[in-house]
């Protein structure tokens, strides 16, 4: 089975528990065997792929002219997310 997960936040930028709980779930199922990929925002210093706990992470960067108020910042992610 495949799995994709999309969340705006995933460790090390964690803002709330959305975060913690994606990792966890993600986490869980990679170790049933599950092929699980997240993808979440890009965050400073981390690569924009890698494997974390079986985890496949692609970090992806919005488009972001400025500081953009929140509605506009979390459409250019999920237009960054296609």
């Amino acid at each position: 089975m495949r799995v994709a997960m999309l969340s705006w936040e995933f460790p090390p930028k964690t803002v709330g528990g959305l975060a913690q709980h994606v990792y966890d779930l993600s986490a869980a199922l990679a170790a049933r065997g599950v092929e699980v990929l997240v993808f979440t925002c890009g965050a400073s210093g981390v690569p924009e792929m890698e494997e974390v706990n079986g985890v496949k992470v692609h970090r992806v960067y919005p488009y972001t002219p400025g500081t953009p108020d929140f509605v506009t910042w979390v459409m250019q992610f999920n237009v960054a997310l296609l």
